[in-house]
């Protein structure tokens, strides 16, 4: 049976090896990073896990930006274990994002953009997509101390959800890069870069 559960900060002990092997070093965290992150109160870890007779597994995990006050979350990172890809299971997971959170407009999540030498890469956008995400019709940019990587950002709407804009998109993108980035150097260089590419804010 599969179970979601909030995580606590002592459980990146736990699952911090997982996380660092799916993330190269320029788009994740420290451990200590995450703590503080977890430790503010808006950024959140929800776990999956299988639970049988007498043991439980990990499923995956994902680490979110759930902020108050705000009509959307953020999919900050999101990590299967190998043994459980490709069995339906991070499909259940995102479902269970996108109930749990229902009554926000929807979700953001940041796409690597495919360099034509990593399968994942393209793996993870058709994911994405067909989980219904449309790319937002963006030059986005993942703020990182070592040089600002262009990315693609995706946004996966609620049902009946109302049209989204521009004005809300760049308020989400500030607030979302404000909390999980909150100690780079310079973001309002990093937000100069994004910009729309077009009035339909969807690709």
């Amino acid at each position: 049976m599969d179970q979601y559960r909030m995580g606590t900060i002592d459980d990146l002990d736990s699952i911090y090896e997982s996380y660092a092997s799916e993330f190269p070093e320029n788009e994740r965290k420290t451990k200590d990073q995450l703590k503080q992150l977890m430790s503010r109160g808006a950024y959140v870890l929800l776990i999956a896990e299988t639970h049988g007779e007498s043991i439980s597994k990990r499923i995956g995990f994902a680490c979110l930006y759930v902020p108050n006050g705000e009509d959307f979350i953020w999919l900050d990172y999101l990590v299967i274990e190998r043994v459980y890809q490709n069995k339906g299971y991070g499909s259940k997971f995102f479902e269970e994002m996108m109930r749990r959170w229902s009554d926000r407009r929807g979700m953001f999540i940041e796409v690597e953009i495919p360099t034509g030498n990593d399968i994942d890469q393209e793996r993870r956008i058709v994911y994405y997509e067909r989980l219904g995400a449309k790319r937002v019709s963006i030059n986005y940019y993942f703020p990182t101390e070592s040089g600002d990587m262009p990315m693609y950002l995706y946004f996966k709407t609620q049902e009946m959800t109302s049209a989204v804009t521009t004005d809300y998109i760049q308020k989400a993108i500030i607030s979302a890069n404000r909390t999980i980035h909150w100690d780079h150097a310079d973001l309002e260089s990093v937000w100069k870069k994004n910009h729309f590419n077009s009035d339909n804010y969807f690709a």
